[in-house]
């Protein structure tokens, strides 16, 4: 830090003075005059020669680490003079034609990207045969387009998404509690009804509470979704092998797609069952089949972001069979769907768990002597039913991996490639409304 505090001093000894105090290469044009009066307390240097140089309407050249300090008007006059000079060089260049293939982007699109680095006398044209542009140019411009084509052109990012959907006893929520230990935060949304009547929710998928995850939706709302996330893929797919041969899981599919960043990827699950109608006529009854598909589907949609997280835009639905029922002489079996939309953010390679998906399964039975159990009547006596329900979970557990990070990402870099932009020279101008443009530090503090 530095204070100084002077009154109708020569404008050129204090800035020798902040010179002599920070170390720093100074040198003042002869058209600086003037007295100033200064009272600055503990402040740092630098920021007492942008004080110094707004006060006087001064401004800067930075040559390494030389800081030529002139009036704004040298400045300007200066800074134009090189422009036009520079320009005066364009001029004289000779132009080069140029092709460049491009590999994954399309031509056309990138063209008119390309107009923007094109200098006065250059030009354009994509080739669709190709899909190439030829650029016309002088040497500096066709650099800065080769530099900004290899940033552009580059692999869309590709997902592979590995899923397992699991039906699944009640028991088995409470077992596989243990591998979400240390999992994050659980959400819920509610689900949509497809279609009338039919189904049983009875909430939330809860894992045991030792996890210490906590249940977003609250109480008992019927038909939820829960979600959650952990990175144990391998030793869940061990575990489940283990829980399907105890008979407490089954694992439905084990579906794997590979889709394109921001492509929607369709994982879909079909079983048919027949539908039997009964119809009566001219006192003759004839039973016809027909088969109705039942879909179980999932279409996921992967967004890669910065960090390295990927979003998953999920769209679920289940269609499955009610229970049988006969009106007169004709029997028929409701269909009933859910569905639900939702997104969820996951690291790569993280696991994401869906459930909530409940579904009632009753089977009826009877047992009883031959014969004897059909007596009109008398026949309960030698016969027994029975009637079980059995309630499932289905449990969608999703991976999504990115296959071509580095080809996708790897590119980058300065595209002007203009020696100013490169820390070699700068030049400032004082804006006299107290904002500072000057960046004094850069390539200064090294030579202190």
């Amino acid at each position: 830090p530095i204070s100084i505090e002077v009154k109708d001093t020569d404008i050129r000894d204090v800035f020798n003075l902040i010179a002599e105090e920070s170390g720093l290469n100074l040198v003042l044009s002869d058209s600086i005059q003037g007295k100033v009066s200064l009272k600055l307390r503990e402040i740092p240097w630098d920021q007492a020669l942008v004080v110094l140089m707004e006060s006087k309407q001064l401004g800067y050249v930075r040559q390494g680490s030389i800081l030529r300090v002139e009036t704004l008007a040298s400045i300007r006059a200066e800074t134009d003079a090189t422009r036009q000079l520079i320009e005066s060089q364009r001029q004289l260049q000779p132009l080069r034609v140029q092709i460049f293939p491009i590999s994954y982007a399309r031509a056309k699109q990138l063209e008119t990207q390309v107009k923007d680095f094109l200098s006065p006398r250059g030009k354009v044209n994509a080739d669709e045969r190709t899909n190439a542009l030829v650029v016309t140019d002088i040497s500096e411009s066709i650099d800065k387009i080769k530099r900004l084509i290899q940033s552009l052109d580059t692999q869309t990012p590709q997902v592979v998404i590995e899923g397992k959907v699991v039906e699944a006893r009640e028991s088995f929520e409470r077992k596989i509690g243990v591998l979400l230990q240390g999992a994050g935060s659980l959400t819920s949304t509610g689900w949509k009804s497809i279609a009338s009547g039919g189904g049983d929710g009875t909430g939330p998928i809860k894992y045991t509470p030792s996890v210490g995850i906590d249940n977003g939706a609250g109480g008992n709302n019927t038909l939820g979704l829960t979600i959650s996330t952990f990175d144990v893929l391998g030793d869940l797919t061990a575990t489940l092998d283990m829980f399907e041969n105890e008979d407490i899981v089954r694992v439905i599919s084990s579906p794997r797609v590979v889709t394109l960043n921001n492509i929607e990827a369709l994982i879909k699950q079909t079983t048919e069952v027949p539908i039997f109608t009964t119809t009566v006529s001219d006192g003759e009854e004839e039973t016809t089949v027909e088969y109705k598909e039942l879909n179980l589907q999932l279409r996921v949609t992967p967004q890669i972001t910065a960090d390295g997280g990927i979003i998953l835009k999920m769209f679920i639905e289940r269609q499955f069979e009610g229970v049988t029922r006969t009106v007169g002489n004709a029997s028929a079996a409701p269909i009933f769907g859910r569905s639900a939309q939702t997104t969820v953010i996951v690291n790569n390679g993280e696991t994401a768990v869906i459930g909530g998906i409940y579904q009632n399964d009753t089977t009826e039975g009877e047992s009883g002597i031959p014969l004897l159990r059909k007596i009109p009547i008398l026949g309960h006596l030698f016969k027994s039913t029975s009637k079980e329900q059995e309630k499932n979970e289905l449990l969608i557990f999703l991976t999504p991996r990115v296959l071509n990070r580095e080809e996708a990402f790897g590119a980058g870099g300065n595209i002007s490639g203009e020696p100013g932009l490169e820390g070699d020279s700068d030049v400032g101008f004082g804006n006299g409304d107290g904002s500072e443009d000057l960046d004094l530090d850069e390539g200064l503090d090294d030579e202190l």
